[in-house]
């Protein structure tokens, strides 16, 4: 005999790859600002003084880059607690 399929969706697991590419991106945009900034005010500066790099600290950045890398652990957590109220015991 032959299995019935079920219609039902797996809202967990589909939000999951959802965060898993969005943290990607997030992850790859905010290095990718970092490096530029830091690039530009640190290694290739002709003149540091511009207002661009104006007060840059390049350990603030380092500690500003954690930050907002490391705020997408509590959003998974968040996430996640919220497909666990929508299943059924």
């Amino acid at each position: 005999m032959a299995k019935k399929k079920s219609n039902k969706i797996d809202l967990g697991k589909g939000l999951k790859r959802v965060y898993i590419v969005a943290a990607i991106i997030w992850i790859s945009l905010v290095s990718f600002i970092f490096i530029a900034n830091f690039s530009s005010c640190v290694l290739y500066a002709k003149d540091p003084v511009t207002i661009d790099c104006l007060g840059y600290n390049a350990s603030g950045a380092i500690l500003e880059y954690i930050l907002f890398v490391a705020s997408l652990y509590p959003l998974y957590l968040i996430l996640k607690w919220i497909v666990l109220g929508f299943k059924k015991k």
